[in-house]
């Protein structure tokens, strides 16, 4: 992707909302237990007219007897495979992604998330390059064995409207080796429209380019960014996960 000066504008704009981003939690009764597994990725974060496009790439995973996800991984090479907005785009590299999913019974599944970008924006509006880091609570979980698909939802209001994205992992937890088959689809499931944005219902599908995120104790460890990648953000700044 080429970087050019009205992207870092739009990119602007939503990352001064960005601290408006919320993530949905679920309550499961009137003692307000937080839901860990769900049957299946329901509609609000899979929209129905995208599930057919999505899993021609990635695997959506079923079932209420998911692995107890937890550990730490990188992604490397990160790739994209496929962008609905581009869809002759699949050779784009993105800096190396770190995840971590940490598990508890009582409290659900954490996700914490580290990717080198060329163009953050601090408090004062300037650029600099560093480390865009992410912290999601409550992530919901379905799958079968040691397949999986966890999944979150975030609001924002980027240039003053509202918008909301969608996020979903899937893979395949090789305990003492990493996530098999590792992908992450990212879908715009509103925009009210914004032009600033890609259209309501594009997605793009990224993953480890050679099938397997390992395991990467990373979390606390000093790191360097990566040689290769594209820096930068779109309009929706978490979009280009």
């Amino acid at each position: 992707m080429k970087k050019d000066t009205s992207r870092k504008i739009r990119t602007a704009a939503f990352l001064a909302v960005l601290a408006a981003v919320t993530t949905f939690v679920s309550c499961k009764n009137d003692d307000d237990e937080v839901i860990i597994i769900t049957p299946d990725v329901p509609e609000e974060v899979l929209p129905t007219e995208s599930q057919d496009s999505i899993t021609k790439y990635m695997n959506i995973y079923e079932g209420d007897t998911p692995p107890e996800l937890n550990g730490q991984f990188l992604s490397k090479p990160h790739k994209l495979i496929y962008a609905s907005y581009d869809p002759e785009n699949d050779s784009t590299f993105f800096y190396d992604r770190y995840v971590a999913f940490v598990f508890s019974s009582g409290h659900g599944i954490d996700f914490y998330g580290k990717q080198w970008d060329d163009s953050l924006q601090d408090a004062q509006g300037n650029y600099h390059a560093g480390y865009y880091e992410e912290h999601i609570q409550n992530l919901k979980i379905t799958g079968t064995g040691d397949n999986f698909s966890c999944y979150y939802i975030t609001e924002g209001y980027p240039n003053g409207m509202y918008a909301k994205q969608s996020t979903i992992f899937s893979g395949e937890w090789v305990k003492g080796e990493g996530l098999k088959d590792f992908k992450v689809a990212v879908i715009l499931v509103e925009t009210s429209g914004n032009p600033n944005l890609q259209p309501k219902g594009s997605f793009r599908i990224l993953g480890d380019a050679d099938g397997l995120a390992e395991v990467n104790n990373w979390m606390g460890k000093a790191t360097e960014p990566a040689s290769h990648g594209e820096g930068g953000g779109d309009a929706f700044f978490l979009f280009r996960k």
